[in-house]
Formats: structure tokens, sequence, C-alpha cells
């Protein structure tokens, strides 16, 4: 719980080095450049177009792209319309804080998209004021995709924008400097690290101010906007209060069940409100098989379960958080250098075979027989066929070679009845024992 504490003993807040200098300055940005963060947001083909009408500006700042803003920077506003492709906060140094959707089809009804954009718009200016001092108004505007393409049509569309909502501003609210430029970055940022699902001492639901970790921040405003997300055990020291965190804010998008693995959460996420549906693993198996209480299609979960465990369940494929555990990632790590450890002695062996090779054109029949067992080897673990012809043996060597065949498959089979991963590496030193006692 410490992990996530940014209140002292006494009850202040510290905010823990400026929240990490703003997420290191929004993630590297200098003073004179413009930051686009989610640096993965970047992927997308728009949002590249659009940091390349932006830098044509000469504008320095921070330009925060999301394919759902409410979502990513946990704010209340109208649900999002189809039209909408994603939303940009752009926060810089000289110019008013707008914020934009842009919209695929500019002949389609645009009203819901509008008052989409003004919930936005609204949410952000409440939020950044409850973490700064400073006198703050946003201005909001749609623009259309097809704006992107030319930077004329898009300085035009901004210049609209900023005449249309500056009469009904109040002008020192839109105004920016360098010194209001941080403290309005840093409350931006602030606010979207803020979480209510920490508990105090007694297991009870905290009432003081909380903030995410910089990691966690890290990981949930990077990944939230992706359909399939591992999380590893070392971003979440404290990983039920991610867990209902990324619930809570995909919720604000579309039904969300969290599902923990055993039932200890659940009754306090339920306290929490975290999101539409909550249950332990039995109780959504129990409920799946009476197709009650969680509905068929869910369009997000948010687990600390395996894919094993769930997979059957699954009727259809939802946007999915998993939470792996140390135990797991442990597991998964032994495994990884079981694996290692095998493909390296089969290199080997390959090379061993290799040389065998060249050695059987010019020495004696002891050699080809040591080339036969080799052979054996690499085919059957390496799973490679032999493509060594019969005419490159005299019949007495492809006997010894069928021979060895013959013991390499004795000793295999007894290696793949071991299950564990000690086994399996026992087994392949049994397999190898094998062949040299024969």
């Amino acid at each position: 719980m410490a992990e996530n504490e940014f209140i002292d003993a006494e009850g202040n807040v510290s905010l823990r080095r400026v929240f990490e200098r703003s997420i290191h300055s929004a993630k590297e940005g200098t003073l004179y450049t413009l930051a686009l963060y989610p640096t993965v947001a970047e992927i997308h083909d728009l949002t590249c177009l659009l940091k390349l009408r932006l830098a044509a500006t000469h504008t320095a700042g921070l330009a925060y792209i999301a394919k759902n803003l409410a979502i990513s920077t946990n704010l209340v506003a109208k649900p999002k319309p189809d039209n909408v492709l994603f939303d940009i906060c752009l926060i810089t140094q000289t110019k008013p804080t707008v914020i934009l959707s842009v919209v695929k089809d500019p002949n389609a009804d645009l009203t819901a998209s509008r008052r989409y954009n003004l919930s936005l718009a609204k949410a952000v200016t409440d939020t950044i004021r409850r973490f700064t001092d400073e006198q703050f108004c946003s201005m909001y505007g749609l623009i259309n995709e097809s704006t992107l393409a030319d930077q004329r049509s898009f300085d035009e569309a901004l210049l609209k924008i900023k005449d249309e909502v500056s009469r009904i501003c109040v002008p020192d609210s839109l105004s920016m400097s360098i010194q209001k430029y941080e403290k309005v970055r840093q409350a931006f940022l602030m606010s979207m690290a803020v979480t209510r699902f920490v508990t105090d001492e007694t297991g009870e639901i905290s009432k003081a101010l909380w903030l995410l970790t910089f990691d966690q921040f890290c990981f949930l405003t990077e990944n939230i906007d992706r359909n399939e997300v591992h999380v590893p055990a070392k971003y979440h020291s404290g990983i039920h209060v991610l867990m209902r965190e990324v619930a809570s804010r995909l919720e604000k998008g579309a039904s969300t069940l969290l599902l923990h693995s055993s039932n200890e959460n659940v009754e306090l996420a339920r306290r929490m409100s975290v999101c539409s549906y909550t249950c332990d693993l039995d109780e959504f198996q129990q409920d799946r098989n009476k197709q009650i209480h969680v509905p068929l299609n869910v369009d997000n979960i948010v687990t600390d379960c395996t894919q094993r465990d769930i997979a059957p369940l699954m009727t259809h494929n939802p946007n999915i958080w998993y939470f792996e555990d140390e135990e797991t990632d442990s597991l998964k790590q032994e495994e990884l250098d079981v694996h290692k450890m095998r493909i390296l002695t089969n290199g080997v062996l390959y090379v061993v075979a290799i040389i065998g090779g060249l050695i059987l054109d010019t020495v004696t029949e002891k050699a080809s027989l040591t080339y036969a067992l080799v052979r054996g080897v690499v085919s059957k673990f390496l799973g490679v066929k032999d493509t060594v012809k019969d005419t490159d043996l005299n019949g007495k060597k492809q006997k010894v070679e069928q021979e060895a065949v013959r013991t390499i498959n004795a000793s295999y089979s007894s290696c793949t009845k071991k299950t564990s991963l000690d086994g399996k590496s026992d087994g392949f030193s049994a397999a190898a024992n094998g062949v040299t006692k024969k």
C-alpha cells in the first residue's frame, strides 16, 4: 500500500517529486518541442499525421492522444459516438489549451459528437482546476479526418475553433505562459493518476488523496487502448488497486467484468462500485451455466486468473487485461530457461553431427558408427528429417544406425513420461546416457 501513498504521517499531501517531474516531462519532451503521449499513439497513421501538422505550427507542449479521452484520463463525460476516431488534449506554452475530437464522416449528424467533445472539455477544465490555482479554461471543437491531410486546412480549423470559443470565455483563463503551462500540464497529469481504490490499515476504503505509482500510471495510460494486455508482476506491487482502477476506467466505455481468482477481494470491489460486474472464478462459472448475473457479451474483462482458467468460459472475444502473479511469471521463466537449454544442447549436437559427417568420408567404420548415433539423436530431438541417402552407407552401417535409433526411441519414450520441468531435463540426459551405453 505504501507504493501508492502520497500522504505523509501528518496528513499533508507530498506529491512525490511532483509526480515524477510530471511523468518525466511527458516522456522526454523538451522546452522547445511538442511531446506526443502516450508514445504508443504514434502507431496510428492519423496521429503521426497530426504530429506533423502540430510541428509545423512551431508549437511546444504536450499532445495527449487517446481513443477515448474519458477512459484514458479518468474523466466523467458523455458516451463516445462511433463517428469519433480519437481525442487530443493539446496543452501548449503560448496558446490556449484545446480539446479536439477527430471525426471520420463530416457529412454525418455531428450533434452527438459535439456534445461528447463539449463534455470532455468541461471535464478537463474542472479536473485541472482541482490541482492548480491558475485561472484556467479550455477550448474545444471537432476536426474532420480529411483536415489532417493539409496544413492550411488544419491551421484554419484551429483558428475557427479559437474564434468560436473565445467569445464565451474570460480572456485571462485562455491565456498561457511557460510558467502557467508547467502548472497546467502538471495538474492534468496529476488528475489522471488519482485513484479511489486504496484501503487504509483497517481494510476500509481510504478517504485520503492517493495517486497511482509512476510505473502503474505509465503502464495503464500506455496500454488502456489495447485489446489484450498482460501485466507482469513487477508492475503491480499494489495489484488489486491497479486491477480496480483499470476496470473502473474501462467501464466508462463499455460493460466490464472484474474477475478475481478467489473471493477475498470480491466484496470489497463491490462496495467500491468498481464496475458493472464483479465475481470470483467459481461464481463466474456457475453464473455462466445459468446465464444470469454476468452477461454473455461483456465487453471488457480484468482478471488475475490465467488464460487457461477462463478460455473455456468465453463465448466471444472481449478486451482482456491479465494480471499475472509472481508464481506464474516464475513458472514461465523456468519453462523458458529449460527451452533455451534444450535449444543450446540441440545446437551442440547439430554441430557434432556435421563434424561426424565430415569424418565419415575419410576415417574408419568407428567414425561412421559415431556419426550414425549422433544422426539419430539430432533427428529425434530436433525433429529434422534424415536427409542422408541409404546409398551413402553400406549395409552394415545402416544396420548400426537402425540399432542406434531404436535405443534413442526407447530412452526418449521413458523421458516423455516425466511431467516436471526437472523431469524433462533429466529425461534428456537419460536419452544421452542411453546412447552412450549402447
